[in-house]
């Protein structure tokens, strides 16, 4: 009986996962300035790169900010 629960509630968590659904964001440069990508705060390079994909997102809404290595350019938000 305990394996049968064991084995209901792994499937269970198997099946929620897979109905889960995650997004990706890719953010590109196409002139070959540097960036960093923040989302939600939180820096997604620690290097500046000219091109950051971002996966796993689950949330319905995020708040993304571009810092440019280039001081010149000024950051998107």
């Amino acid at each position: 009986m305990k394996k049968s629960i064991l084995t209901l509630i792994l499937f269970s968590a198997f099946v929620f996962n897979a109905i889960s659904q995650s997004a990706t964001v890719t953010v590109f440069s196409q002139e070959g300035e540097k960036f960093w990508v923040v989302l939600n705060g939180i820096k997604q390079n620690d290097a500046p790169m000219t091109n950051v994909k971002v996966t796993g997102l689950t949330s319905p809404n995020y708040r993304l900010k571009i810092i440019f290595e280039d001081e010149k350019n000024n950051s998107v938000n």
